[in-house]
């Protein structure tokens, strides 16, 4: 027999005179307690590795979509930006020709760019207007005949 201290049920520690027998079973008890209180590790490590793997694929969809959001974003940046340089040629009233010269990463920049261009082709054109032409100065020998046969008609 062996002598080990135990509390009694005052809290003070007593003397205790214990078999073989009841150290295993002390033992065993403290082992079947530990065993109860981690039952379910089993059960929680299958949930934590469903929710891991669950975890990585909504990990990989919000990248996806991020990833389609930026895109979108972009697209849609790119549109506002061909339209704003449509309503630029239209201002400027730059022909369809020219237009591939409006360029810039803002509208600030395209405009500039517009207006440069538009300023530079309206001063290089000429205005083109129609003007009747002189008569020619006739000889006096073409006045003759035209007194004499009458005006020269043309067809």
């Amino acid at each position: 027999m062996t002598q080990y201290y135990k509390k009694n049920e005052e809290g003070e520690f007593v003397e205790v005179d214990l078999s073989q027998e009841d150290i295993n079973q002390g033992v065993k008890d403290r082992i079947d307690r530990i065993n109860r209180k981690y039952s379910d590790y089993d059960d929680l490590k299958k949930q934590i590795e469903g929710f891991s793997a669950k975890q990585q694929e909504d990990e990989n969809r919000i990248n996806e979509l991020l990833t389609d959001k930026a895109n979108l974003e972009d697209d849609l940046k790119a549109s506002k930006l061909e339209v704003e340089k449509v309503r630029i040629i239209s201002e400027f009233k730059i022909g369809d020709d020219l237009a591939e010269f409006v360029t810039g990463e803002n509208a600030e920049e395209m405009r500039a760019r517009a207006e440069k261009l538009a300023h530079n082709t309206i001063a290089k054109t000429a205005d083109i207007s129609k003007v009747d032409k002189p008569e020619p100065k006739k000889s006096d020998m073409a006045k003759l005949a035209d007194d004499i046969f009458g005006p020269k008609q043309s067809n």
